[in-house]
């Protein structure tokens, strides 16, 4: 089969997901059926760009296919929503419909190199899909009665199942709630870890006692280990380090070891990296990048008050973070965004803006930072394992950031498309190329451009158009 000449990454607006993603009616079905057969089209020579357009309250998500000389777009959008890439970027598996979490959910599987509909699920939760290299998986959480605020009249059906175009298996039970970005697998696939809450409600709201790493025995389907971690800030409180008129939301982000036995676990509000021993159950180590309100500080917005927004109210503070590794496990690549003003300075009638938390590359043997960059957001790290793509926050409350190419062996940089906003990156299978959407003054607009990674010399690009808003 022919390869297309662009596959590119998703770019995943966490919070969306977490927002979104809670509960949905369970129906009649008592198993999960097995998945329906979809024709394949002929393969044509395209490439194909993943674009997002994100605000504070909800994301728009389409995958949007492009001509790979011109850039221009091509007819075939697709609209997808919690959606992951297969460890080859060949297929994107998403769940439908769109932001409706009262009904169950459908699970569409496109080739991105036909460009059609491989195959399909129907009647599964909601939840976060996750696809590791043995397979897809569903961290699912169900209501059958969906109350206000994100309350669940009769109970919660919380598991983890493994899907496969045979079908769906459920592989765990539990009775906690998962923050996004925090669930692995163990290379072996007889493990699964995630960051868990306690709580009876969606979306972090209401979390009872400290955040915990939950592990999994997937051959027993049992909760085996929990291990509490009383200084990690998470969910959604009703206050923001003490104002109570603005409520805070809270994402750290979690990744194994390539070998399976340490979790890193960076912490939304500061800079600062938890590493657990995974088989010895323990914290090795708190390690802070800088300095950062204080624990009691922490621990304090968290105690205080309790939830007085739904979680799609506006004006709300949110931190996050995104974390990753080397494939040989040397750096941890972590970034995110946080508010661009302090609690005791802002006015909740402006909103809170947001604004880069900057990108740190962190030697995992020492444990400290070999490279920095205070204005990126976002980053993707190319295939070859080495260069690291960074841009700054797409909003237009920051400085543009324009697009840094990083080389991990030398940590030198080079700076391209200076000057202006880009949104969104993603770098090509092969690793020589990638593609950067870059937003225009007015919005809706957006710009493609093709580069090459090691040159930065500009390949192609599609000026003026409409991406993904």
């Amino acid at each position: 089969m022919r390869r297309p000449q662009l596959a590119l990454a998703l770019v995943l607006p966490a919070i969306a997901v977490a927002l979104t993603a809670c509960f949905a009616d369970k129906g009649d079905d008592a198993a999960l059926p097995p998945f329906t057969p979809v024709s394949r089209a002929v393969e044509t020579d395209i490439g194909i760009l993943v674009g997002s357009s994100a605000s504070s309250v909800g994301a728009e998500r389409g995958a949007v296919r492009l001509d790979a000389r011109t850039l221009e777009e091509l007819p075939g959008r697709i609209d997808i929503q919690s959606a992951t890439l297969d460890q080859s970027g060949r297929y994107v598996a998403a769940l439908e419909p769109r932001g409706d979490v009262e009904k169950r959910k459908t699970l569409l599987v496109y080739d991105l190199e036909s460009w059609e509909l491989a195959w399909t699920m129907g009647s599964l939760p909601s939840g976060q899909l996750q696809w590791e290299p043995n397979g897809l998986y569903l961290w699912g959480e169900a209501c059958a009665q969906p109350g206000d605020a994100g309350t669940c009249r009769t109970s919660w059906d919380r598991g983890l199942w493994r899907i496969t175009p045979e079908g769906a298996s459920e592989l765990a039970k539990f009775d906690f709630g998962i923050l996004p970005r925090t669930s692995a697998i163990s290379p072996d696939g007889s493990r699964a870890y995630v960051v868990g809450i306690d709580t009876d409600v969606c979306c972090g709201i209401d979390v009872k006692g400290p955040p915990f790493v939950a592990t999994i025995d997937i051959e027993s389907g049992s909760v085996d280990r929990t291990l509490p971690l009383p200084e990690l800030l998470v969910g959604q409180p009703g206050n923001w380090f003490g104002r109570t008129d603005i409520g805070g939301g809270y994402w750290p982000a979690a990744v194994l070891s390539p070998d399976g036995s340490r979790m890193y676990i960076a912490h939304s509000e500061r800079d600062e990296i938890t590493t657990v021993d995974l088989e010895n159950q323990q914290v090795l180590s708190s390690q802070s990048f800088e300095d950062g309100p204080s624990v009691m500080a922490r621990l304090g917005g968290w105690l205080r008050g309790t939830f007085v927004r739904t979680a799609e109210a506006k004006s709300g503070a949110e931190y996050l973070r995104r974390l990753s590794i080397t494939p040989d496990g040397q750096y941890l690549l972590v970034a995110g965004s946080q508010p661009l003003v302090t609690a005791e300075n802002a006015n909740p009638d402006d909103g809170i803006p947001l604004g880069a938390a900057g990108l740190s590359v962190i030697d995992v043997d020492t444990m400290s930072v070999v490279y920095k960059d205070d204005n990126a957001c976002g980053f993707t790290l190319a295939p070859d394992g080495y260069s690291l793509l960074t841009w700054g926050y797409p909003s237009f409350a920051t400085t543009p950031h324009g697009l840094r190419i990083v080389d991990l062996r030398t940590m030198e940089s080079r700076q391209l498309f200076d000057g202006e906003l880009v949104s969104a990156v993603a770098a090509a299978p092969s690793g020589r190329s990638a593609v950067a959407e870059i937003a225009g003054l007015v919005p809706g607009q957006r710009s493609v451009v093709s580069f090459d990674i090691a040159t930065g010399d500009v390949t192609a690009e599609s000026r003026s158009r409409s991406m993904s808003g």
